[in-house]
């Protein structure tokens, strides 16, 4: 069993990622924690989609684009794209911890983070759409979020 109880410079040396499926989210909620994390000498890297807020998270920290659908909610073929996209950049950069935040990156970061053993903070304020749906839809996301 691995122990994911890490002094700080394990931190310094390997970085950590930030995960959502907006840039907006990530500047907005999620900005003095990155301002924390610089301060601590760590390496923070930002992913998420290209939008407005994309530059202003360049100018914190090394931003990193995610192709991810934010519409196509239960599309297999856009969430296994969105899946091996994120499953090749997680296997390039090689952080040391994930924090993952919204639905979609918490369920794909989850599996990506279990296949590579890299330990996983995840973060989400509610279900939003999702509370909303049932029958076999509803059956699998509660099996994706148990297993």
């Amino acid at each position: 069993m691995k122990n994911y109880i890490r002094d700080a410079s394990f931190y310094k040396e390997r970085p950590i990622v930030l995960l959502s499926n907006s840039s907006w989210y990530l500047n907005h909620y999620r900005k003095n924690l990155i301002e924390e994390i610089v301060k601590k000498e760590m390496k923070p890297i930002l992913m998420a989609p290209y939008d407005n807020f994309s530059s202003e998270l360049s100018s914190k920290a090394i931003y990193i684009p995610w192709r991810i659908s934010r519409s196509k909610n239960f599309n297999l073929i856009v969430l296994l794209i969105a899946f091996f996209r994120l499953f090749f950049l997680i296997r390039a950069i090689k952080p040391g911890i994930i924090h993952s935040h919204t639905i979609k990156p918490n369920i794909l970061s989850s599996l990506v983070s279990s296949f590579f053993g890299i330990p996983l903070v995840i973060s989400f304020a509610g279900l939003g759409r999702l509370s909303r749906i049932d029958g076999r839809k509803k059956s699998l996301l509660k099996f994706i979020f148990n297993f």
